[in-house]
């Protein structure tokens, strides 16, 4: 397992900071702040990149900007969380969840990065 990175780890407390500041004008952004948690608690923070597309949470093995790279994107809605992973720019999964399976749904699919 690579050592954890300081740039990894920053990436994720930008995007808590922006979430904290909307979250007073939605409580929908309460779920990117649990999947940060989630991340920091578990060390993914430390190996794992964070970004924003839009209002959603961007999690990736690579640089925001690469061009191949596994994504999963955190899409919260009013009664459940959208889950995309992308492999390479290519949506290879999709699913929408209770937010009671939240943290076993983010294991299982970034597990699958590569």
């Amino acid at each position: 397992m690579p050592s954890p990175s300081p740039v990894h780890r920053e990436s994720w407390l930008r995007c808590r900071r922006s979430f904290e500041r909307w979250l007073a004008h939605s409580p929908l952004f309460t779920t990117p702040l649990q999947v940060i948690d989630w991340a920091v608690a578990y060390g993914f923070a430390d190996r794992l990149h964070a970004s924003m597309s839009l209002d959603h949470l961007v999690i990736s093995d690579r640089p925001p900007r690469a061009e191949h790279a596994n994504k999963l994107v955190v899409i919260p809605k009013p009664d459940s969380v959208e889950l995309r992973l992308y492999r390479d720019a290519g949506l290879a999964e999709m699913v929408e969840i209770d937010r009671s399976r939240l943290h076993e749904e983010l294991d299982r699919l970034v597990s699958e990065f590569r």
